[in-house]
């Protein structure tokens, strides 16, 4: 049952972050299509999901292929690393802590073993 509650109020504290990146990512990519210079600079870079558990992970992968011009692409088997595309990639490093930060404000900082 305490899993189930754990479970539940993520879920609800994901739903709004949720439906906020998802209009945020169509303006977004809308409005620089119809530019006449699109500010496209697609990439690819890896993030860690370490200590955010199953659930945690499929709604990292949801949220982030719903943040602006970024999609999700696969968490290597026995890895931790989700490997993403983003479209707006200026800076990979201020994309991989600008993910993170979208991940943790849904789910929290990950439980890592050390931390228990």
């Amino acid at each position: 049952m305490k899993s189930f509650l754990r479970n539940f109020l993520i879920f609800l504290r994901f739903i709004p972050i949720y439906l906020w990146e998802m209009t945020r990512s169509n303006l977004r990519v809308a409005a620089d299509v119809f530019r006449p210079r699109p500010h496209f600079a697609p990439g690819f870079l890896e993030i860690d999901l370490r200590g955010y558990n199953r659930l945690q992970r499929w709604g990292a992968v949801c949220l982030i292929s719903n943040a602006p011009g970024s999609l999700s692409l696969d968490i290597k088997p026995g890895s931790d690393l989700l490997e993403l595309h983003a479209l707006y990639m200026h800076d990979p490093e201020a994309t991989r802590r600008e993910m993170t930060a979208l991940v943790e404000k849904a789910f929290g900082k990950p439980i890592l073993p050390h931390d228990s």
